[in-house]
């Protein structure tokens, strides 16, 4: 399903943008209505969250599986897309240029962008859809971090002529492996625990989003229980 909306939208030249939720997004997203509104008016919304599949799987009764920011952009990003990279640090996109390269990926097709580190009002956002206009671009992967790259996206769409936007957060780091950006085990990732494993790498960071998405999210999950109780 994902693959076929983004691969339609391509090929129509139908522009949009895509987020990857996670339970961060979620508690971010039912604390403050304009960003709920954001995440609510993308075109798609991929399972970045594994609590989210294992708990949307029981109380829905279906089989959802997560589908992370990283696992998309490495499933699309050699397939001769016409691509833009923006936001990280020029270090960064400097390495996964290097690493694409390694990898057999034609870079004539890439845009690769550093974004200024400011507040997402102060954006140029004409002036950067401009470079993704004129280069004929197909996906835009976006790298700021919740909640901030949403609202990027939905404030460049605008002025984008026909390509699909993908918040993707940490990936471009996942990708090229730096610091304490790897991917958890692939044994913690099936069992949906990576939160787990990030947690142990970043403590304080993670420690701060636990806490914080901890305070809602037990909430949202018996409120979700009870409505799809009561159809």
């Amino acid at each position: 399903m994902v693959e076929q909306k983004i691969r339609s939208h391509i090929k129509r030249k139908e522009k949009g943008y895509i987020c990857a939720v996670d339970t961060n997004i979620v508690s971010i997203a039912n604390r403050n209505p304009s960003y709920l509104s954001v995440i609510n008016d993308s075109i798609l919304n991929i399972c970045d969250g594994g609590t989210i599949a294992s708990f949307g799987s029981k109380i829905y009764n279906l089989k959802l599986e997560r589908y992370t920011g990283p696992d998309l952009l490495l499933d699309f990003i050699s397939r001769g897309y016409r691509q833009a990279f923006l936001g990280n640090t020029s270090e960064n996109l400097t390495l996964l240029k290097d690493k694409m390269q390694g990898a057999g990926i034609n870079l004539d097709s890439c845009l690769y962008y550093s974004l200024p580190f400011k507040a997402v009002d102060e954006f140029d956002y004409k002036g950067i859809a401009d470079k993704i206009n004129l280069n004929n671009i197909d996906i835009v992967w976006i790298s700021l971090g919740a909640p901030k790259q949403e609202i990027f996206a939905s404030r460049l769409l605008p002025y984008i002529n026909g390509a699909i936007l993908i918040a993707v957060g940490a990936a471009f780091n996942f990708y090229i492996g730096q610091g304490a950006y790897h991917r958890a085990p692939k044994w913690m990732q099936q069992m949906n625990i990576e939160w787990l494993y990030r947690l142990g790498v970043e403590p304080r960071k993670q420690l701060k989003r636990i806490v914080s998405t901890m305070k809602i999210y037990p909430q949202l999950l018996w409120k979700e229980y009870k409505c799809v109780r009561k159809v």
